[in-house]
């Protein structure tokens, strides 16, 4: 009777253990604070205090978000790592496991961090009304660039609204969509190996230039009668006539929402008109060519 009831307290203080090392299993897994992108020469890797930790810290590293590619990085007494073997433009998961435990799957959910090295985010630069068809970008190279760079344009600078034109391998890239006298902003962002966009560049931004109108006129009596082509972006066009060939000292005589004007003008004069284009920012063209006419009459 006895020997039963110590056999029956020998198998239930042996089930509480088990169970004890079962439950400490499952909470020696580590969870890491892994930076991103700050530090050029390594990943920095912090976690808070573990009570099975006694003997100190076992770092994993792998490039996917599988434990089972896990490599043992190296152990440590102190609550952090500095990863110099990381490879630069590339993202890591990282686990810390107290020594004496091991990696295993109950252990990575949730407890895994992904850092990876600084990577070289250069802002580019937009041309300004250099064009009225193309909007061209340029900057300078990011080592890390591994798969070239995405590309956002946006009509405002919040990149949250942004959308992803695109990917080259180049530094540079053609923005054949834009529409001409809209401010666009754009960012970029290098090509890591296993990496999203985490960080992108500051904006660049630039617009498309308006055409150049070039007006004809015919004269009836003391009326000129202007008419030009229709300028792509152009939302009306404001008419100025000057004595001068200078467009500083010309006079704005009205506005129209078409392609023609008509102007009233006085004999003996020689008269200078020019068409400027106002684009969907509220903003005039005074690239415009003029028309000449002399009054005889």
């Amino acid at each position: 009777m006895k020997k039963n009831l110590l056999q029956r307290t020998i198998l239930l203080i042996g089930a509480v253990f088990l169970l004890g090392v079962s439950d400490a299993s499952a909470l020696s897994i580590t969870q890491p604070t892994a930076t991103k992108g700050i530090h050029s020469a390594y990943v920095k890797l912090t976690w808070p205090a573990n009570y099975y930790a006694k003997n100190g810290y076992i770092v994993y590293r792998t490039p996917t978000e599988n434990y089972y590619n896990a490599v043992k990085l190296g152990t440590t007494k102190n609550r952090q790592w500095l990863d110099r073997t990381a490879s630069q433009g590339r993202r890591y998961w990282y686990w810390v496991v107290p020594k004496g435990y091991y990696l295993y799957s109950g252990q990575t959910a949730g407890n895994s961090q992904s850092g990876y090295k600084y990577v070289t985010i250069p802002k580019p630069v937009v041309s300004q009304g250099k064009s009225t068809t193309t909007l061209y970008l340029s900057w300078s190279s990011s080592p890390q660039a591994l798969y070239g760079y995405w590309v956002w344009r946006c009509a405002t600078p919040y990149f949250s609204s942004a959308y992803r034109m695109g990917v080259t391998y180049n530094c540079y890239y053609y923005d054949t969509q834009a529409y001409p006298g809209r401010v666009y902003y754009y960012w970029i962002a290098p090509r890591c190996f296993n990496m999203s966009p985490y960080n992108v560049s500051k904006y660049g931004w630039g617009y498309l230039a308006l055409g150049v109108p070039t007006p004809s006129g015919s004269v009836s009596g003391n009326s000129v009668y202007l008419s030009w082509s229709s300028v792509n972006g152009a939302q009306y066009y404001n008419v100025y006539r000057g004595t001068s060939s200078n467009i500083g000292s010309a006079q704005y005589v009205g506005y129209t929402y078409g392609t023609s004007f008509t102007d009233t003008i006085s004999s003996g004069h020689t008269y200078y008109w020019w068409i400027c284009p106002v684009d969907i920012e509220g903003d005039e063209w005074y690239n415009a060519s003029k028309y000449t006419w002399y009054s005889y009459y």
